[in-house]
């Protein structure tokens, strides 16, 4: 059938109608072309999104720590207080780890597949990268289970909580026992970080804060950190950063530098055991090592030593509890601390304690390297500003000789002492006219301990020293010359006396005379009191 067209009222309508025609046309195509771009927008990221991600990611400059430097001497300085002469030695070092502890249980940072922002890593805030990502597979170290690994779509806390969840309520098989007992000097809180491998510091137990850093009569300041390892779960590693993430790249969501990502957590328990202690550091490092080796007996008297001239606190993450900075007062607790919670099981299921990071761009491992500079205290105890007291008695005498007509050896002489620098005092004088001592062969004659025979010298110097002198004979009748056993003097340091102290030093001196006769002189010396000035 033919159509009807309207006939024209006037001379153009004909044009007037294919005109509007044209421009509705037009406007339909223009919505069309409108609606195809939004629903092209809504089937997701462009084929080139991925590129550009790979391409945005890696134009970042990659976190770059420290190199690592062994512990060196940079200064000395040199202190000096009543009791001490203190040496400083002023030490920077900087060391890496592949792997970093976790001192926060409660951490929602820390977790396979979490993406963290560069320059974060370096103050140890961690920020974690808000974005949209792509799945991700998380497996553990665990055996025995009918499944070791789970997909995880959108990952971030809460679906990896999740999807871990699922994954750990199996039944798997106890993993043999993996623990490790090792002890570190602690000098400052910057060094506390590298001795402790300690990087991420978000909501940490303060352990650092059981040290009074101040305080300079302490001795020494250790950590013992008990670690064991149940398991890990690992996330399989990306071919590129795209295979992490499904949004275009921002620099207000990947900041200034490369991101890293967590590949690892390991999950168990760790003591850390803090100790300040008047004992030295080799003192505190032989005690632990030995407490830990003797943890299966019922007792350890080498802690004991050790929490008599210390205080210890305990940090525990992981096992069937937890505790932050307990004070440890016997064997029974150290050892509580150490063998509670023992194995991996659903009650004991452990905390993460330790972590690894990766570069995004080639998936390494971050080797985190911790620097820090601190003083190392060196005191010896001062001697120059001591005084001392010392006691010299004459104790005993034995002439290992006899009288040439069989009769008790006739002895006369002088015993005398003196100190450096003074006039010389008798302990012993008889003349040869006077009253002799008669002693056979082998007799020992003690002398009574009283004002002649005990001299004290007051307010000596440790470099003084005191000078014995014996000076004996044996009479013998006439027309038999007597027996001179000779003039003999000894030195006795004053250092050697201080050194048995506050025991006596028993110092016995032989005499000879003609042929093989000698005799033995003892003495007793004593510090008696140490003043200091």
């Amino acid at each position: 059938m033919k159509k009807n067209t309207p006939t024209p009222r006037f001379k153009g309508e004909k044009y007037s109608v294919q005109k509007s025609n044209y421009f509705y046309l037009s406007f339909m195509f223009f919505i069309i072309s409108i609606a195809m771009g939004s629903c092209k927008k809504d089937n997701g990221p462009s084929p080139d999104i991925g590129q550009e991600t790979d391409d945005y990611i890696l134009s970042l400059p990659p976190v770059q720590f420290e190199a690592e430097k062994p512990a060196t001497i940079d200064s000395t300085a040199t202190e000096q207080d009543l009791e001490y002469d203190y040496t400083i030695d002023y030490y920077s070092a900087a060391a890496g780890y592949d792997e970093q502890i976790v001192l926060n249980p409660q951490t929602d940072v820390i977790y396979p597949g979490a993406l963290i922002k560069g320059e974060t890593i370096l103050d140890g805030s961690y920020v974690p990268i808000s974005v949209k990502r792509k799945p991700i597979t998380i497996s553990t170290s665990l055996q025995g289970a009918g499944k070791v690994s789970v997909k995880v779509e959108d990952p971030k806390l809460s679906t990896v909580r999740e999807a871990v969840n699922d994954l750990m309520s199996q039944e798997y098989d106890v993993p043999p026992a993996n623990m490790g007992f090792t002890v570190e000097n602690i000098y400052s809180r910057e060094q506390f970080k590298m001795a402790v491998r300690a990087s991420y510091s978000s909501g940490a137990m303060d352990v650092n804060g059981s040290f009074n850093y101040s305080n300079t009569k302490i001795k020494s300041r250790v950590v013992a950190k008990f670690i064991q390892n149940y398991y890990t779960l690992d996330m399989d590693l990306p071919a590129k950063p795209s295979d992490l993430i499904d949004e275009e790249p921002s620099p207000n969501i990947f900041g200034s530098l490369m991101p890293m990502y967590i590949s690892t957590v390991t999950f168990g328990r760790m003591a850390l055991f803090t100790v300040e202690s008047e004992l030295s550091e080799t003192e505190v490092n032989t005690y632990l090592q030995a407490s830990y080796s003797q943890i299966e007996g019922e007792s350890s008297t080498d802690f004991e030593k050790l929490v008599a001239k210390s205080t210890m606190k305990v940090y525990v993450l992981g096992g069937s509890g937890a505790d932050a900075g307990t004070a440890i007062n016997g064997f029974s607790d150290f050892k509580k601390y150490i063998t509670r919670g023992g194995n991996f099981s659903k009650t004991s299921p452990g905390a993460p304690i330790s972590y690894k990071l990766r570069y995004i761009h080639d998936n390494t491992i971050a080797r985190t390297v911790f620097s820090a500079s601190y003083p190392v205290r060196t005191a010896v105890p001062r001697t120059d500003n001591l005084r001392y007291d010392i006691s010299v008695r004459l104790y005993r005498m034995t002439p290992h000789f006899e009288d040439g007509n069989g009769s008790p050896n006739e002895l006369f002489g002088t015993i005398k002492s003196w100190r450096t620098s003074s006039k010389k005092y008798n302990h012993w004088s008889v003349s040869s006219s006077g009253t002799y001592l008669k002693l056979g062969k082998n007799k020992t004659h003690t002398f009574s301990n009283n004002t002649t025979t005990r001299r004290r010298y007051n307010n000596l110097v440790s470099s003084h020293s005191i000078t014995i002198q014996l000076s004996v004979k044996e009479q013998d009748a006439w027309p038999d010359a007597d027996e001179d056993l000779g003039t003999s003097s000894y030195t006795v340091p004053l250092i050697d006396i201080i050194a048995k102290s506050p025991a006596s030093l028993t110092y016995t001196i032989k005499n000879y005379g003609q042929g093989s006769s000698f005799m033995d002189v003892v003495f007793i010396l004593k510090v008696e009191k140490i003043t200091r000035i």
